[in-house]
């Protein structure tokens, strides 16, 4: 008798977990500065302005020199790093915040050298930045926007 008991269909194979994972997920993003929920293909094609606030969102450094010399642009001396000839420490060795450095940002240096030709020579130099906060997670007074 199936009045009182619930009889369960057994699962044979179970659904994989790629298949688990929400497909929608980094697709959009939310403005700082108006809380809406913005796709992402829309705020790369309206050069990373918010539609509905114009909120200015974070570029970095390569996203920048594409849209200041469209695209077209060659980078120059991208191997070029910095030393510490003088093995300077202060509460942690340079060599170590160097190293720290190279790995977030996944280059040789934090600066990009790079040239376009055009009717006249541009040479613009980008510098790439890593977000460093302090203890409250607000930022240092030595970060700065460029």
């Amino acid at each position: 008798m199936a009045w009182f008991k619930r009889e369960k269909k057994r699962i044979d194979q179970p659904t994989p977990p790629d298949e688990r994972r929400v497909k929608t997920e980094g697709l959009w993003t939310k403005c700082e500065n108006c809380r809406a929920i913005v796709w992402k293909k829309d705020l790369d094609a309206n050069w990373r302005i918010c539609p509905k606030c114009q909120h200015h969102f974070r570029l970095t450094a390569t996203q920048r020199l594409e849209l200041l010399l469209d695209a077209r642009w060659v980078e120059h001396d991208a191997a070029l790093a910095s030393s510490d000839p003088l093995r300077f420490t202060d509460t942690r060795p340079y060599a170590a915040r160097l190293k720290e450095a190279r790995r977030k940002l996944g280059k040789a240096d934090a600066i990009i050298t790079a040239a376009r030709r055009a009717a006249r020579d541009l040479l613009l130099d980008g510098v790439r930045v890593y977000r460093r906060v302090d203890g409250r997670g607000g930022r240092r007074k030595s970060d700065s926007r460029r």
